[in-house]
């Protein structure tokens, strides 16, 4: 079904996949100009958000941009201790993306980015996004309702 939408309202892409991001084995490295992946690792393990990731850039061509979105939708990231909770959140959101890159801290095993793939990152705060036109309904919307981020990332 997400396939059928895409090819109706984006005709011009090459290709569209619909998949477990988890492994990304069958893709070929240096394969795609961008990626998107709204609200599709926020549930999974923190070791799993961070190696999903790890294989989506993999997968782009240098100069490539992924935005990873609605990342710890409705919690404070800047408290570490809800890197924890359920499900388990990258937060606070850029240092835990840069140790995830580098393979340090919790995600040692995984040993980051490999050889030859560098990145430059940043992080959105996605309220932004929905609050539109300011209109008085907009305005008595609480950004805590509204609260997640999207990982802005560029293949160097």
């Amino acid at each position: 079904e997400s396939i059928e939408w895409g090819r109706w309202h984006a005709p011009a892409l090459e290709l569209l996949c619909h998949g477990d991001g988890r492994n990304l084995t069958w893709l070929p490295d240096n394969f795609f100009d961008g990626a998107i992946a709204f609200g599709a690792v926020y549930a999974l393990t923190l070791l799993e958000q961070c190696s999903t990731v790890i294989q989506i850039l993999q997968k782009l061509r240098r100069g490539g941009r992924a935005v990873i979105g609605y990342n710890a939708p409705s919690i404070n990231v800047l408290d570490e201790s809800r890197r924890y909770m359920r499900p388990a959140s990258m937060v606070p959101p850029y240092e835990s993306w840069q140790e995830c890159f580098e393979g340090s801290g919790p995600w040692a095993p995984l040993g980051g980015l490999p050889s030859g793939v560098e990145v430059r990152h940043d992080i959105m705060w996605e309220w932004s996004w929905y609050l539109g036109q300011v209109t008085a309904q907009s305005l008595s919307t609480s950004v805590v309702d509204l609260e997640s981020y999207a990982l802005l990332i560029t293949r160097l």
